[in-house]
């Protein structure tokens, strides 16, 4: 992407250059060179408009992935925060750690989505950073309460309290979400996921693999 907004620079300084220069040049009656810079300024401006539409359909395409992850890791932390509020620890312990092992792979998937992102709006480049640091902590952070010996459930549920209060990944992924102006319906479309999440709380066994149904989900869905 940052190739895009490079090329669409640097081809639309010269395609204004240009112009005026053609401008310029026909007033001094200099009509070869005024017709090559006419030619220059038709070239860099098939280059402008074609790095421009590359951009807009590269950051679809990366807006889609970056907004389907971050709605599956709202939705992770919320299943998480939700078991510990609602069930004997005991209960849903060994179901909490199977999905935190998943915490290692979103990070290494959020580095994918994010290693050729670039846009014009530099507040959306230092959000999506800004996240990537907090992701990372996140997960150096589960490697510390992992340690915990025998304390697995206390471990969990600190991890948990730690990523909400603490990291508050929650408000950076809201952040994003504000910035990319996210439509009204995909809103809507993460609300009902959250509750079918809720929903499959009623039988704890089920909730990993709603969990991750909920994942194929939203990585079906656009983002404009």
């Amino acid at each position: 992407m940052k190739n895009h907004i490079y090329c669409s620079i640097f081809s639309g300084i010269i395609v204004i250059v240009s112009l005026f220069g053609a401008i310029i040049l026909d007033s001094f009656n200099l009509d070869f060179y005024a017709n090559i810079s006419i030619g220059v300024f038709a070239s860099a401006l098939l280059i402008c408009v074609t790095s421009i539409i590359s951009y807009k359909i590269s950051k679809k395409d990366k807006l889609k992935k970056l907004m389907a992850f971050c709605t599956y890791l709202q939705v992770m932390i919320r299943t998480l925060d939700i078991y510990y509020r609602k069930y004997d620890r005991n209960q849903v312990s060994e179901k909490s750690y199977a999905i935190l092992q998943k915490v290692d792979e979103l990070q290494e998937e959020f580095d994918e989505i994010t290693d050729d992102v670039y846009f014009f709006n530099k507040s959306a480049n230092r959000s999506i950073e800004s996240m990537g640091h907090k992701i990372r902590e996140m997960y150096l952070s589960l490697v510390d309460f992992s340690d915990t010996e025998g304390k697995k459930e206390f471990a969990i549920a600190g991890w948990v309290l730690y990523v909400k209060n603490k990291l508050k990944i929650n408000d950076e992924i809201d952040s994003v979400f504000k910035i990319f102006k996210v439509k009204r319906k995909d809103c809507y479309r993460k609300a009902r996921y959250e509750q079918m999440l809720l929903d499959s709380l009623k039988n704890v066994e089920d909730c990993e693999d709603k969990l991750y149904k909920i994942k194929n989900m939203v990585n079906k869905k656009d983002v404009d």
